[in-house]
């Protein structure tokens, strides 16, 4: 039994998705963008970096428990280590931006469909009732993670049972059915975000990325990818224009997207992953993991969790106050806005991690050692 070792190059992967995230999420690009067509493009695409999220969070989770299976608290282990991650910065949000924020600004009731909204999410069910109305504004990107708790749920005990063979299997298995969920939710008319939030329609990712932490453990596989980390990411490039160029930039409803791109874009992800692992030895180094190591990505991805929690009610309260300042400055409103959102929800995902999340990481060795 071995703890997994620390890879900073997996930091700068979380922080290129955290920093896809916000600009798609404060994204006020108008229809004409000018200059900024580029910066425009990117941050439609932004919700990608959920993606990776997923395929980090399918590698790094799986590849734990596969390391500590044999432990005699495997399970409770893992569920409380879970916990003290998630719930104390999840729950002391909602805390304070469902109860203690209105009734201090004095808010309009609520209405029943946002009532049912809030208990979702504080069950982690919210991702099966956003598509019907039942959400909550400034929270409705907390589906990702009641797609993960929900996966989390049974997935420890999918790789206690199982050898590394038949978990392969299962995990190509969840693929399939979650591209085939997909594809009949979209032939039989259901409501687009249904796609986009179900459990069962995002779990491919997952899986994907728990492919790959089997795969990583696999020495001689390794031993042969060591020399051949250039045909990974060129891989991984080539996967994602791919993408980018039939889903149309990744257009988030488009047919290619819901059905074929989500798998393309996760196996590109963990071709991402796999250099950043394998940039742990100095002959499979490349300027590619040393640019994921670098200090500002690695900072994203060590606040990230803070950072994705609370960029989206800092979006929605900066709104209001920014508005006059799109007549002023225009085209530039956009990015302006977007980069002020970034700066703001770093600075929150650094006081987070720092006053709260740190605190609850420390007690993990003590409450369940591995």
């Amino acid at each position: 039994m071995r703890k997994s070792e620390h890879i900073p190059a997996l930091d700068g992967l979380r922080g290129i998705a955290i920093l896809l995230v916000i600009p798609h999420n404060a994204n006020i690009y108008p229809d004409h963008p000018g200059l900024f067509l580029p910066f425009a493009l990117a941050a439609n695409a932004g919700w990608i970096g959920v993606q990776l999220f997923f395929v980090l969070s399918g590698y790094l989770i799986t590849g734990g428990l596969l390391d500590t299976v044999a432990s005699p608290h495997y399970l409770r282990n893992f569920y409380v280590r879970r916990t003290l991650r998630i719930f104390p910065l999840y729950y002391l949000t909602l805390v304070v931006g469902l109860l203690l924020l209105p009734m201090l600004l004095q808010s309009p009731p609520r209405t029943g469909l946002e009532l049912r909204g809030a208990a979702a999410l504080g069950l982690f069910l919210n991702n099966w009732v956003q598509p019907f109305g039942m959400l909550v504004p400034g929270f409705s990107h907390f589906w990702s993670l009641a797609v993960e708790e929900q996966f989390y749920l049974a997935w420890p005990f999918v790789v206690r049972f199982c050898s590394a063979r038949r978990l392969l299997h299962i995990c190509l298995s969840l693929v399939a059915i979650a591209l085939l969920s997909r594809v009949l939710l979209l032939a039989a008319g259901a409501p687009e975000l249904t796609t986009y939030v179900f459990t069962v329609c995002r779990m491919d990712a997952l899986a994907i990325g728990a492919m790959t932490a089997l795969l990583a453990r696999n020495a001689g596989l390794m031993d042969w990818l060591r020399s051949r980390v250039r045909g990974l990411w060129l891989g991984a490039a080539v996967l994602l224009a791919v993408g980018a160029l039939l889903g149309r930039n990744y257009a988030k409803y488009s047919e290619f997207t819901v059905s074929a791109g989500y798998p393309l874009l996760a196996v590109a992800f963990s071709l991402l992953v796999l250099v950043a692992v394998l940039g742990r030895d100095r002959n499979a180094d490349n300027v590619l993991t040393r640019a994921l190591a670098n200090p500002v990505l690695c900072a994203a991805g060590r606040y990230s969790y803070g950072m994705y929690v609370l960029h989206l009610p800092i979006a929605s309260g900066l709104e209001a106050p920014f508005q006059p300042w799109v007549n002023r400055l225009g085209s530039l409103a956009a990015p302006c806005y977007a980069l002020i959102v970034v700066a703001l929800t770093f600075a929150a995902g650094w006081a987070s991690y720092t006053l709260l999340e740190r605190r609850f990481l420390a007690l993990k060795d003590r409450l369940a050692p591995i």
